[in-house]
């Protein structure tokens, strides 16, 4: 059986070897669940291939970053697990997508940002949201080992130093730090994303009002089984 290393393995490769617009994406998140598949590749490939290793980047004493002016403070409540490092072979297996977030089947109806928020926090409900509300995040939430602000920031400033395999696979997507989502000025809420759809990735913020697509991941230490 293809264990998460061996399939982080498969990501790389690809990643390295294929132009980003040449690769079925809907087709690949199919095969990645696929267990068969997963199967005839740890049988068949892995013994073949001696990947290169990257260490991963320790994140423990990041000052966290300031938040901007308009920002009226995080909206999510409670000990959230954190990532200690940045490990970012291991990032490209580990992003997380709402069900109706990638595949042909809901193309389109894409969740929206609300939706996603909703998938991750229990306490968080579609449509009740009002200004000045938080909410509370449970032990069991999947909120946990989400990424936020100071992992964006910190992949930005170091972005030259990055594995290559990892910026090859983050072209053209906004990977989001859902940890971090905050009330705007406006009572409506935004969440900080890397945009690496430009030549030099930024941060910036994103309307939970809009849909999220299937190049629009959001980042996280992988913690547990995806629901």
């Amino acid at each position: 059986m293809a264990t998460q290393p061996q399939v982080n393995q498969l990501i790389a490769r690809i990643a390295t070897g294929l132009k980003p617009d040449t690769l079925d994406r809907d087709r690949f998140q199919v095969f990645l669940g696929d267990p068969e598949a997963l199967d005839r590749f740890a049988a068949e490939f892995i013994g073949t291939y001696e990947p290169r290793t990257y260490p991963a980047i320790e994140i423990m004493g990041i000052v966290e970053p300031t938040f901007p002016d308009w920002s009226k403070g995080r909206v999510l409540n409670g000990d959230i697990h954190r990532p200690d490092r940045l490990d970012f072979i291991a990032i490209m297996g580990s992003v997380y997508f709402h069900p109706r977030q990638t595949g042909e089947t809901h193309k389109n109806n894409r969740p929206s940002g609300h939706e996603i928020l909703a998938s991750l926090v229990a306490s968080y409900k579609v449509g009740e949201d009002k200004n000045g509300n938080t909410y509370d995040v449970s032990e069991t939430d999947l909120i946990h080992g989400h990424f936020g602000l100071a992992e964006l920031t910190n992949m930005k400033k170091d972005w030259n130093t990055l594995p290559e395999p990892f910026k090859v696979w983050t072209k053209g997507k906004l990977l989001y730090g859902c940890r971090d989502v905050v009330r705007n000025n406006n009572g409506n809420l935004s969440v900080p994303c890397l945009n690496c759809n430009v030549a030099k990735p930024c941060v910036g913020w994103y309307y939970l009002g809009s849909s999220w697509h299937g190049s629009e991941p959001a980042l996280r230490e992988q913690v547990s089984t995806q629901g």
